[in-house]
C-alpha cells in the first residue's frame, strides 16, 4: 500500500476575448497542509498574450492527407459468448497488418467507429471501420495516407451528434514538407458525415510551422449546442531550434476556423500525454508535466484545466506527485457537474498503481483517492460516461477499464468497474452491478487477446441499447514476433439500464420498469382495490399483482419470463414492458 497525500491549488484564469490564446505560467509556488503532511502545491498565474499570437490553421500550399475508399470488409459468422458476460474479443480486422493505438467513438444511431494506426515503417497510415450490427461484424471504410510519403500518428476519434448526420472527427500528428524539402510534424483534423464518409471527407492543418513538432494529442467535441458544438484538440509542441515546449489547446470545427486558445509552458520542460473530455457544461483538460527537464518518463507533475465558457477562460490546478505518471484519462457527466480524471503511477518496474481526482462542482474543486494500489500491474486507465452519443440529456454512471497484470507475468487483461456519476467522490462507488454476469475482467484468454500494456492501448466509449446502456473497448494485443492486432468487447446485454417511465397512468401515479431489478415501480399512491396487470403481446395474461398496498412507492418483482415485450395495465390504462435475458 502506498500513501499518496496529494494538495490541490487552483487560480482561474480571468476571461480575454474569444479567440485570444490564454499563457500559463508555473512562476508561483505556495505549500499547503494536507492530512498532516506539507505537500507542494502549484499554482497557476494568468498572463493574458495578445491576439496577435492566435495562430488559426494553417495557410500556403500545403496538402493535406487525402482518404482513399475502401471496399467493405467480408462479413463475418457470429461469436461465442464467453468472459463472463462479455462477447469474446472480435477482431476489427481481418488484415495481417501491424495494427495498434486504437480509438473508438459511437455515433447517435449506435453504430461503432474505430480508428487505428497500421505502423508500417515506410507508409504508415490510418485506418477507419464501421459496425453497424453492435460490434458483431465490422467494414473497413476510410484509409488515410500522407500525401507527403511520410508518417502520421496515432488518431484520436470523437463524434459530434449535434448535426444530422452526424460528423466524425479526427485528428494526428502528420508529416509534411517546406519549400526546402524539410520534414516537420504538424496537426492535421478530418472530419466526415457519418452516413457519406468518403463522399463528405476533407481536411485541413490546423497546426502547420516550420519552427515547431506537434505530437502528443487528443480530441474532444462539446456537447449540447446542436450545429454549434466546438472541437478541442490539444497537442504538445516543440520547438525544433530552441527545444522550448508548450502545450497548445486549439478550438474549432468542420464549420469553423481553428484557433489556438490555451498555450502552456515556455521553456525546455516536458508537457504533454493531454487528454481532453467536453460536455454540454464544461470542457476538462489533464496532462503531465515535468518541472526539471524534458524527460516524459521523469514527469511528476499532474496539471487539470477546466473551462465553462468553451475556452474563453479556464481554471487551473497542479499538483506534484511523489511517483513518475505514465498515463491519463479524463471525462465528464453530462448534463451534470461531475468529472473524474484517473492517473497511471510507476511505482516500481513493473508495478504501476491508479490514483483518481474528481471534482463535483465543475472543477472549482478537487479531491482525491487511490483506485489501486495493489502490486499487481494496473496502468493505462480509461474513463468515460454513459450516453456519449448524444447531444443532449444527462448521464448516469461512469465507466472505467484499466490493463491489469495480476501475475506480473507479462500478460495483461482489461479489468472493468462502474460508478454512478454522484458517487465520483469515493473509491467505493467503484464495483460491478449487483445481479449481473459480468467478470471484472474482460478477456478470458491473455494468450490470445491479451493486452499491450502501453499508452494508447486502451480506448473506451459507451452505446445505448435496448434502453440502457453499456461499455464498448478496444485494444491492442502486445508484439514481440508477430503483429499487433486490434480487437473489440462488449457486455452481451447492457450492464446499466434505468427506470424507464411509462406513459398514460395520470392521476399523479408513474409506473416505472426497473430491467436491472426485474421490478416494476409504481410511485405515488393508486385507488384502494387496484391491481396491475401483465400480458404477453398475444394477449394472453401472464401475471396479477393486487390489491396494491397503499403508499407512496410500491414495488413489485416481476417473476421469471422468457425474454420479449410484455404489455401492463393500471387503471384502464397502460404500456409497456421490455424482458431482456
Amino acid at each position: 500500500m502506498r500513501l499518496l497525500l496529494v494538495g490541490i491549488g487552483l487560480s482561474f484564469v480571468f476571461a480575454h476575448p474569444i479567440g485570444a490564446t490564454t499563457n500559463i505560467t508555473e512562476d508561483n509556488v505556495t505549500s499547503a497542509p494536507v492530512l498532516g503532511k506539507a505537500f507542494p502545491i502549484k499554482i497557476s498565474v494568468p498572463e493574458v498574450m495578445s491576439s496577435s499570437e492566435v495562430r488559426s490553421e494553417a495557410t500556403g500550399g500545403l496538402l493535406p492527407s487525402f482518404a482513399v475508399a475502401c471496399a467493405p470488409s467480408p462479413p463475418r459468422g457470429l461469436p461465442f459468448y464467453d468472459g463472463g458476460g462479455w462477447l469474446s474479443p472480435i477482431p476489427i480486422s481481418p488484415a495481417d497488418d501491424n495494427e495498434r493505438v486504437p480509438s473508438v467513438a459511437v455515433d447517435a444511431s449506435g453504430n461503432i467507429w474505430v480508428a487505428l494506426l497500421v505502423d508500417e515503417e515506410s507508409n504508415s497510415h490510418i485506418r477507419i471501420f464501421r459496425s453497424t450490427d453492435r460490434g458483431l461484424t465490422w467494414a473497413l471504410v476510410l484509409g488515410i495516407y500522407n500525401s507527403y510519403g511520410g508518417p502520421v500518428g496515432p488518431p484520436q476519434m470523437f463524434i459530434d451528434p449535434g448535426p444530422t448526420p452526424n460528423i466524425v472527427y479526427l485528428a494526428f500528428a502528420s508529416y509534411w514538407k517546406d519549400e526546402k524539402g524539410l520534414g516537420h510534424r504538424g496537426l492535421e483534423v478530418a472530419s466526415f458525415a457519418s452516413d457519406r464518409p468518403s463522399e463528405t471527407f476533407q481536411s485541413t492543418w490546423v497546426s502547420a510551422e516550420p519552427d515547431f513538432d506537434v505530437s502528443e494529442i487528443a480530441l474532444s467535441v462539446e456537447r449540447g449546442r446542436g450545429s454549434e458544438n466546438k472541437a478541442f484538440i490539444p497537442a504538445r509542441a516543440t520547438n525544433r531550434l530552441s527545444g522550448i515546449q508548450y502545450l497548445w489547446v486549439f478550438r474549432g470545427s468542420r464549420y469553423a476556423p481553428w484557433a489556438k486558445v490555451l498555450s502552456v509552458g515556455g521553456d525546455r520542460c516536458y508537457r504533454g500525454g493531454p487528454e481532453i473530455w467536453s460536455t454540454d457544461r464544461a470542457t476538462y483538460l489533464v496532462f503531465k508535466a515535468n518541472a526539471e527537464n524534458s524527460l516524459p518518463e521523469e514527469a511528476q507533475r499532474v496539471h487539470i484545466f477546466s473551462t465553462l465558457n468553451h475556452g474563453a477562460s479556464w481554471r487551473a490546478i497542479y499538483a506534484d506527485i511523489p511517483y513518475p505518471v505514465s498515463e491519463l484519462s479524463v471525462a465528464g457527466a453530462q448534463g451534470r457537474n461531475e468529472a473524474v480524471a484517473f492517473v497511471a503511477l510507476k511505482y516500481g518496474r513493473s508495478d504501476h498503481d491508479v490514483y483518481a481526482f474528481y471534482t463535483k462542482d465543475l472543477g472549482v474543486t478537487w479531491g482525491g483517492y487511490w483506485m489501486e494500489t495493489g502490486n499487481e500491474e494496473t496502468r493505462s486507465p480509461r474513463v468515460s460516461p454513459d450516453g456519449v452519443q448524444f447531444d443532449a440529456g444527462q448521464s448516469n454512471v461512469f465507466y472505467f477499464t484499466e490493463y491489469c497484470d495480476r501475475e506480473n507475468d507479462s500478460l495483461g487483461n482489461i479489468k472493468f468497474l462502474m460508478c454512478p456519476a454522484e458517487g465520483v467522490d469515493k473509491r467505493s462507488s467503484w464495483c460491478l452491478p449487483d445481479g449481473l454476469s459480468l467478470d471484472s475482467l474482460v478477456i478470458s484468454n491473455e494468450l490470445l487477446y491479451g493486452v499491450e500494456p502501453a499508452e494508447g492501448c486502451l480506448s473506451l466509449s459507451s452505446r445505448s441499447e435496448l434502453s440502457g446502456s453499456m461499455p464498448v473497448v478496444v485494444w491492442n494485443t502486445p508484439y514481440i514476433s508477430h503483429n499487433s492486432d486490434v480487437f473489440f468487447a462488449r457486455p452481451i446485454a447492457p450492464v446499466y439500464v434505468g427506470a424507464q417511465e411509462e406513459d398514460g397512468v395520470g392521476g399523479g401515479l408513474r409506473v416505472l420498469f426497473i430491467p436491472s431489478l426485474n421490478a416494476i415501480r409504481i410511485e405515488g399512491e393508486p385507488p384502494e382495490g387496484s391491481y396491475l396487470h401483465l400480458y404477453s403481446v398475444d394477449g394472453r395474461e401472464v401475471w396479477t399483482f393486487g390489491p396494491l398496498p397503499r403508499g407512496k412507492t410500491t414495488t413489485m418483482r416481476l417473476p421469471y419470463l422468457p425474454e420479449g415485450v410484455y404489455l401492463w395495465r393500471l387503471l384502464g390504462t397502460g404500456g409497456r414492458v421490455s424482458v431482456i435475458r
